[in-house]
This record gives structure tokens, C-alpha cells and sequence, in this order.
């Protein structure tokens, strides 16, 4: 089955956004696998984190320009994460996008604790780039 002409343009558009790094928070191999999968489709570089405590240091040391986190991680939760990589100021100049992907919990939460957005899982390459599209643009 091929991809649409609409689905078409729209990786089209992401890959001429420039090269975008991505961080991606999740303690499941095969989620951030399939995560790196789709974004090396679109031309876009990716670092694997495990938990919270990683999240918050390697957002903090390398500045990323996407940041897509797990809510349920060991230790520290990705929403008390996002609530204090918020905090922190990453947000002073440029304002890094969050997108916060669960299969339990609901978008109000993950807003709440300061996320750009919300995937539902299991990630589908679709919403995947739509909502990367939305909250790069």
C-alpha cells in the first residue's frame, strides 16, 4: 500500500525543516527503535534516553530541538521530568517542543505537566510526523 500524495508532502516538509535533533525518553528498546525507524525517514537525528534523571540531563546538556518522552519510566516519571526540564528554563530562549507519548495516560495530563502535545500508543508513523510538523511549525 502506498503512501498518499498528502502523507508524501508532509515528509517532504519535515525533512526540509533542517536537520532537527531529536531526543526520545523511553525504557521499552523496541518503542525507541521504531521511533528512530520513523524519524531517520524524515531525515532527522535521534538520542536514546531510559528514564526521567536521563531526560532531564541530556535535554539540559544538548539542547535538542524535539523532545519526545515516555510518561511511565523508572525513577523519575516523564511527567514529573517534563514538569521540571520546564522549570529549569529550557524554555528561556527557544522554546523546546515537548510531545509526550503513553498508552494509559490521557493528553490533559501530559499538557498539564508542561508538553507540547501527546501521542497516543502505539506510534504510528502518521500521527507521528503530523504532530512533529505541528509543534515544529
Amino acid at each position: 500500500m502506498g503512501e498518499s500524495n498528502e502523507q508524501l508532502q508532509l515528509i517532504s516538509r519535515l525533512r526540509n525543516k533542517g536537520p532537527i535533533s531529536v531526543l526520545i525518553a523511553d525504557d521499552e528498546p523496541a518503542i525507541r527503535r521504531i521511533v528512530c525507524v520513523f524519524l531517520k525517514e524524515i531525515n532527522f537525528s535521534a538520542t536514546e534516553v531510559t528514564t526521567g534523571l536521563e531526560l532531564i540531563d541530556s535535554a539540559l546538556g544538548n539542547r535538542p530541538d524535539l523532545i519526545l518522552t515516555d510518561v511511565e519510566m523508572p525513577g523519575l516519571s516523564g511527567l514529573d521530568a517534563v514538569a521540571r526540564l520546564r522549570d529549569s528554563g529550557l524554555s528561556t530562549d527557544t522554546r523546546t517542543p515537548i510531545v509526550m507519548m503513553s498508552a494509559t495516560h490521557d493528553r490533559r495530563q501530559c499538557m498539564e505537566a508542561g508538553a507540547d502535545d501527546f501521542l497516543r500508543k502505539p506510534i504510528v508513523a502518521e500521527r507521528l510526523f503530523e504532530t512533529i510538523d505541528r509543534v515544529l511549525t
